[in-house]
Parts: C-alpha cells; sequence; structure tokens
C-alpha cells in the first residue's frame, strides 16, 4: 500500500473505543468495567488489523496512550486490571511490530 494510501486510511478510520477510554472515564471502582472496555479495544484492533494493518498498529498506539489516564482512578488492587493491560500488550504489540510502514 503507498504512503498516500494509507495516510488517508488513518485519517478515515473512526475508532470506536476512544470515546470509552477517555482521561478519568472511570471511578476507584471501575476495574470490571475497565477490562471489558480495554477488551472491546482490542478485538476492534485486531478486526482490523485482518484489511488494514497499518491502521490498526495506529490504534494499537492510540489505545497504549489512552490506558494511564484512562485508568488512573481505578483501584487495582485485585490484580484483574493490571493483568487485563498485560493480556493487551501481549496480543496487541505484535501488530505495531509486524506493521508494513515506514519508520
Amino acid at each position: 500500500m503507498c504512503q498516500n494510501c494509507s495516510e488517508a486510511m488513518l485519517e478515515k478510520h473512526n475508532w470506536m473505543f476512544k470515546p470509552r477510554l477517555r482521561s478519568g472515564a472511570f471511578g476507584w471502582k471501575g476495574s470490571h468495567l475497565a477490562c471489558q472496555r480495554l477488551k472491546e479495544a482490542a478485538t476492534e484492533i485486531k478486526n482490523i488489523a485482518r484489511t488494514d494493518p497499518v491502521t490498526a498498529a495506529d490504534g494499537v498506539v492510540c489505545l497504549m496512550e489512552r490506558i494511564w489516564p484512562a485508568f488512573q482512578h481505578i483501584d487495582t488492587s485485585s490484580g484483574a486490571l493490571g493483568g487485563a493491560v498485560n493480556w493487551a500488550q501481549d496480543e496487541l504489540l505484535p501488530i505495531v511490530v509486524e506493521a508494513p510502514a515506514d519508520q
């Protein structure tokens, strides 16, 4: 895919997870919902990766940038959220590594 085509695809795609993972989106008891939203975001990105790996890689970067601001107020004493974030990184970082994009 040419660079101009991939840039056009990046501009056109609207990620569904962006409004759900905004800064301060979850309160201190929001661990379960946050894990669910993270899994939804990973599924969305993996579905896009099948047809457009460059856009999917951009989505992974966008998701990783949103994790801390969205989850900063959650009480993570159970470790569930940390496990979910670790799982998401393991699932999604290969998409970034394998994306056929220029540096």
